[in-house]
């Protein structure tokens, strides 16, 4: 071991795997690493950083950037895809007791091609996908680890990847107490403005025009003092462990939350997806309610769009699909859900980023038809939804992965934080009840984290 350098396993592990990790390419180095928080990775000095877990999924953290794929246009999921298929030919080294790491970028879409131009977005871009320099990872079977990846002609000298290491092992090994939450004030859009919005939508709807669209609305939050990110990670983590979890710092912007909803995953030639349309208050969810709702016509078309749409679209690159003819009630803490889950076989190797493709925007967003509801949604919503609504996960090398659809998160700038909320818009619905619905959406996305009850 180089002199001076500390006397610990993590350490004498690097020293080990740096000597056979390759100058001419990407290399990925792995050692033990404690069990922490995955936020704890995370420092307050704006750098580049992320978060990703999916229930029963890969769960992990990264800081900092060694490769960022940005896309822009109508080939950005192609464009991702090629970049994580390049993973593979990175040189992977690790200590014989980590569990083995499968190299992935993690990231996301916006919502539109051009949603994230010219606004708070626009540091996003259409898509932006990174492989963090750091990536510290908890594994379902026990364990954690945390893996260095290094460029091409990056220095494999341990003068100053020693002391990083020990930064981040120093992060995980002591996480920080959570600060207190400052006090918020919240602005909504007012209703007469959504009321007209749509006003407008169920004249489309009444016309022919359109069969759905799903309108969304902003609410902002103030607070006396800079918001406090890792602490929004950790109740996050707490108040939705059955969710899927993200959170992406690009320019000292932060975009987290936790959806309750899939957008595709695969495996091999297995994939998975889920239709999740028509909401009722938790507190309404209980005994005889609870069965109108499921049986109410309106929720029931609303839902029933979604699960169409998924089928058509799914259907030609699967030799098997299975959809079931009724939905389930999905429960969540504040609000529950009509839920379709959907499997299949694929008839080849599509790889993820073809699936989302695909998919994106499914009805459960968008609206139907596909197209024309999202013209409408573009020219009529007052704010771009940037990333809000759009894929965001993880995609490895082999085409495998995992993508939700970004929801029930938040926009962090200092003390300033955007949440969005949407409805989806059908004939029978009201602009009362539609504001009433995406009140309780916002709610629940600011109780997870921790700026609401």
């Amino acid at each position: 071991m180089t002199s001076g350098a500390p006397e610990r396993e993590p350490i004498a592990s690097l020293v080990s795997a740096l000597s056979a990790a390759p100058l001419d390419r990407l290399a990925l180095v792995t050692v033990q690493a404690p069990p922490a928080p995955l936020e704890a990775l995370w420092a307050d000095d704006g750098e580049a950083a992320l978060l990703w877990s999916s229930p029963g999924g890969r769960a992990l953290a990264g800081v900092g950037e060694t490769l960022v794929v940005a896309a822009e246009g109508a080939a950005r999921f192609a464009r991702v895809g090629e970049a994580a298929r390049a993973l593979a030919g990175a040189h992977a080294t690790r200590h014989p007791d980590a569990p083995p790491v499968r190299p992935a970028l993690v990231g996301g879409f916006a919502f539109a091609v051009g949603g994230a131009s010219g606004s708070e977005w626009a540091p996003f871009g259409d898509a932006r996908f990174a492989l963090p320099r750091w990536t510290y990872e908890r594994h379902p079977g026990g364990g954690a680890t945390l893996t260095l990846a290094l460029g091409p002609g990056e220095s494999r000298g341990l003068g100053t990847l020693g002391p990083e290491l020990e930064v981040m092992l120093g992060r995980l090994e002591s996480p920080r107490p959570g600060p207190r939450f400052p006090r918020i004030e919240t602005h909504a859009e007012p209703f007469e403005a959504w009321s007209a919005m749509v006003g407008g939508a169920l004249a489309e709807i009444g016309a022919g025009r359109l069969r759905k669209v799903v309108l969304a609305r902003r609410i902002e939050v103030r607070s006396a003092a800079p918001l406090p990110v890792p602490a929004m990670l950790a109740r996050q983590c707490a108040e939705a462990e059955d969710a899927y979890r993200f959170a992406f710092r690009v320019a000292g912007r932060t975009f987290l939350g936790a959806s309750p909803e899939l957008l595709v995953a695969r495996r091999g030639r297995d994939l998975e997806s889920e239709a999740l349309a028509g909401t009722i208050s938790g507190d309404e969810s209980g005994g005889g309610r609870l069965a109108e709702f499921v049986s109410d016509p309106k929720q029931r078309e609303e839902h029933a769009i979604v699960v169409e749409a998924i089928r058509a679209r799914l259907a030609p690159l699967c030799e098997t699909l299975s959809v079931p003819d009724r939905p389930e009630v999905r429960p969540l803490r504040q609000i529950a859900h009509l839920r379709t889950p959907i499997v299949g076989r694929l008839r080849g190797d599509v790889p993820l980023v073809e699936l989302a493709a695909s998919l994106h925007p499914t009805p459960a967003v968008g609206g139907e038809p596909s197209a024309e509801a999202c013209s409408w949604i573009a020219r009529h919503e007052p704010a771009p939804r940037g990333w809000y609504a759009g894929p965001v996960g993880l995609v490895e090398a082999g085409g495998d992965g995992v993508l939700a659809v970004a929801l029930r998160g938040a926009l962090v700038h200092c003390e300033r934080a955007r949440v969005w909320a949407g409805a989806g818009i059908v004939a029978g619905s009201t602009p009362g009840g539609e504001y009433e619905e995406t009140g309780m959406k916002a709610r629940s996305a600011l109780a997870a984290l921790g700026l609401g009850d």
